[in-house]
């Protein structure tokens, strides 16, 4: 394996992280970008870019001509509230990510007909197209077959959706009903017959889903994939529907954590997973954290083994030793 360049992606600007990022990386990677939205600064390795937040594939693509090497064989996507597991390194990252020369990582490859709850994305994913005033997009991307065969390529189905896929309905209120009852009586009775119905709703674009906050691109795949991010976030697509297609389409081969003998954990407030429909994709709890007293030493030093990166660890608020 050559060489990994860390590419750490900055949702909001949080300047102060720049240089707590580069400490605890500095050791164990040789390359370090930060990819920091509206940064006027000096710092020679730090790439400012414009976009939403909620489209920082977008970052990615902006990006890409100044964290490009020459000599890199992947590049290692982080955000910035994500904490490595402390034994990886440049020289060693392949074999924690089940990497060659040939392959990129991400957590998961969704397909969104297979989420057993209601997640935003979903409905996101079935109201998005390619189409759009305003964003000649059409040519930039696969055509919807083209792009069928890349997800058969990694054994994924685009089949279509259930009525309580694409529509929220656990935890509606009364007053959300009776509202249903008299602005929305279409809705309504698809939900109330969608068991025995099976109402369907198409994909008009293939798309998958992922959680996003980490992943691992091959230089063989990396411009294409950076690319189709561009495309996305010019199309307003979310960052956790964009970068997984964006990799189906690029990549020969996908590694995800199913593959592998470590796992993420992606933590969240007590009830943040149920109130949002996301049991699928988000598996902890914020509260977990606690017992590091938000030391970034105390953290490291007791890392737990079995776990490839904790995310969220919101460095502003942890003692960092600085």
């Amino acid at each position: 394996m050559g060489s990994v360049a860390l590419v750490v992606i900055y949702n909001h600007r949080y300047d102060g992280n720049i240089g707590i990022i580069e400490n605890l990386y500095r050791e164990r990677f040789g390359t370090i970008f930060h990819l920091v939205p509206f940064y006027d600064g000096n710092h020679p390795r730090v790439i400012p870019v414009y976009e939403n937040s909620f489209y920082f594939q977008g970052y990615i693509a902006q990006g890409l001509k100044h964290f490009r090497q020459p000599d890199a064989d992947h590049y290692l996507f982080i955000a910035d509230d994500l904490v490595l597991n402390p034994a990886i390194n440049e020289s060693n990252y392949g074999e924690y990510f089940g990497l060659d020369r040939d392959s990129s990582f991400i957590p998961h490859l969704i397909s969104l007909h297979e989420m057993k709850n209601y997640w935003a994305r979903t409905r996101e994913a079935y109201e998005f197209r390619v189409k759009k005033k305003g964003v000649e997009i059409t040519k930039e991307l696969p055509s919807y077959d083209e792009a069928l065969a890349c997800f058969a390529k990694h054994s994924l189905d685009i089949r279509p959706l259930r009525h309580r896929q694409v529509f929220l309905s656990a935890g509606l209120s009364v007053s959300d009903w009776l509202r249903m009852t008299v602005r929305k009586p279409k809705q309504l009775f698809r939900l109330l017959t969608d068991g025995f119905m099976r109402w369907k709703y198409n994909l008009s674009y293939p798309l998958a889903g992922s959680y996003s906050d980490i992943c691992v691109i091959n230089a063989g795949a990396i411009g294409r994939f950076c690319h189709h991010c561009g495309v996305f976030a010019a199309a307003s697509l979310h960052a956790e529907l964009a970068i997984p297609t964006a990799l189906v389409l690029s990549a020969d081969r996908i590694v995800t954590e199913k593959d592998l003998k470590l796992r993420g954990r992606a933590l969240w407030p007590d009830g943040w997973n149920r109130l949002h429909g996301e049991n699928d994709l988000a598996h902890g709890e914020l509260k977990e954290l606690d017992r590091y007293n938000r030391d970034l030493t105390l953290l490291l030093g007791n890392f737990p083994e079995e776990n490839l990166y904790l995310h969220p660890v919101k460095l502003s608020g942890w003692k960092t030793g600085r």
